[in-house]
């Protein structure tokens, strides 16, 4: 049975794999640093390693500007390490069979499909996608 992390960020319902998540802390604990791709916010320092936190504003081009301050950071694992999101809002872990995946064709700029859920859409995204395509920005 799949899960997925329902979440709300920079005008976007997003869910992410339970599969791929690794833990969830409130408030923001984002440090800005210079020179880095445009697509990372800064870095989360978590039981001493630096993790990169991604901007899904610029990475997933179906969502605007930031705007809203982050309440939670979302830990997630790719094929390249730990990554960390920014949330507004928490909506919880939701069983796949509460809700209805679309999937149509392969993954497309990081998003694998939809979960709809309670009328709301949340975009399903591809971490390893989105991680792939950070590391294409920054070479």
């Amino acid at each position: 049975m799949n899960r997925f992390g329902l979440f709300c960020s920079s005008g976007i319902d997003f869910a992410v794999p339970l599969a791929s998540l690794v833990k969830i802390l409130p408030g923001e604990h984002c440090y800005r640093l210079p020179k880095l791709p445009r697509s990372i916010v800064g870095v989360v320092v978590e039981n001493g390693q630096l993790i990169p936190q991604l901007d899904l504003s610029q990475l997933l081009p179906c969502i605007g500007d930031k705007g809203d301050v982050a309440e939670y950071q979302v830990f997630v694992d790719s094929e390249c390490g730990t990554l960390a999101l920014e949330a507004t809002r928490s909506c919880g872990i939701v069983a796949e069979q509460k809700g209805r995946v679309v999937v149509q064709g392969p993954p497309v700029h990081g998003i694998a499909g939809e979960f709809h859920f309670h009328e709301r859409i949340f975009q399903i995204l591809d971490i390893d996608c989105l991680a792939i395509g950070l590391i294409q920005e920054s070479w």
